[in-house]
Parts: structure tokens; sequence; C-alpha cells
């Protein structure tokens, strides 16, 4: 009986020990990508990998001022002169940056209104500290960032619909009597 009592204590601490490693094996992988999708914009403590058919006002009255903004910095990213700020419909003091998409007409862009649109795509990064200072004391906006402070872009896929701009109004000149 003394020699059985080690056996199944030894039987035992194996059992527990494949446990350990088959627990322990299943937490080596990845976690899927976050993916943000088919809501309004807000601001979130987790940086999703991806946002689709996500809605929020457009201000693309901004777009000339941050264009002029990322062009002075060392090294802006792509597509800089088509950038906008999708606001958080609930708090409009919060946004986030958005690319256009990179067959834009960027003139079109700048003489757009602030608009609800929905936009796609993958978020990014940017490393330029001072955009979130510039847009906070210019438009009162705070920016979305991650956990380390950098800015975060949506780099937009979803093709947006432009309006031209309505021509002024010609004054009517009345017929003489």
């Amino acid at each position: 009986m003394i020699q059985a009592l080690p056996s199944r204590l030894m039987w035992a601490f194996s059992a527990a020990f494949c446990l350990l490693l088959l627990a322990c094996g299943s937490r080596n992988e990845e976690a899927p990508p976050l993916i943000i999708q088919g809501t309004r914009y807000e601001s979130t403590s987790v940086v999703p990998a991806r946002f689709e058919k996500v809605e929020g006002t457009a201000l693309f009255e901004v777009s000339p001022q941050l264009a002029s903004f990322l062009a002075a910095a060392e090294k802006p990213p792509a597509g800089s002169r088509g950038f906008f700020i999708l606001l958080n419909p609930r708090n409009p003091i919060e946004g986030i940056l958005v690319r256009a998409g990179t067959a834009v007409d960027f003139d079109l862009l700048y003489k757009q209104t602030s608009r609800m649109v929905t936009v796609t795509g993958n978020v990014q990064l940017v490393a330029i500290p001072q955009l979130a200072d510039f847009v906070q004391d210019r438009f009162g906006i705070s920016l979305a960032r991650d956990e380390k402070s950098l800015l975060l872009w949506i780099d937009n896929e979803t093709p947006l619909e432009m309006q031209a701009p309505e021509p002024p109004a010609q004054p009517q000149t009345q017929g003489a009597p």
C-alpha cells in the first residue's frame, strides 16, 4: 500500500502537468485583430486594427490646415493632402484623422461641407505629436491616440461622395419700365 501511494501521487502530478501544458499551449495563439464594424465612431480605450462601415461627422473644412501642417512635418504620412477629421457624433470634441483616399480631388475635398459619412479602412499610426496639439489648440478637438500617445488615422477605402460646390447665385436685375 505504501508503494501504491507514490504511484498514484505520481499519476495525479502527471495528469495535472499535462492539463497545465494544454492550457498554456492555447494561450500562444494570436488574438484576432479588433475590428469595429457598423456603428458610429466613438473613441475607444482599445486600439482597433480596422474600422468597417463606421459613421461619423466628417469635418472637411480643416483639410487645408491639416495639409499645410503635415507638409511641414519631417515624416508626413502618404497622401497627407487628403486628410479630414471624423467626429464622434455623441461627443463632437473627439475625433480621428481619416485619409479620404488615394484618388481624391483635393480641391474638391477642401470645398466639402461637414456631413455624415461612412468610412472603412485599416488603422495606421502617425508619429507627429505636435499635430494633436495643433488640432486641439486650433479646433478644440481631441484626436484618437494609442497607448503610446501616437495619433491614429483611418486609411479610408470607401469612395466618398463628393458634392460639387454650388455656384454663387447671380443677382437678378430688374428690367427698365
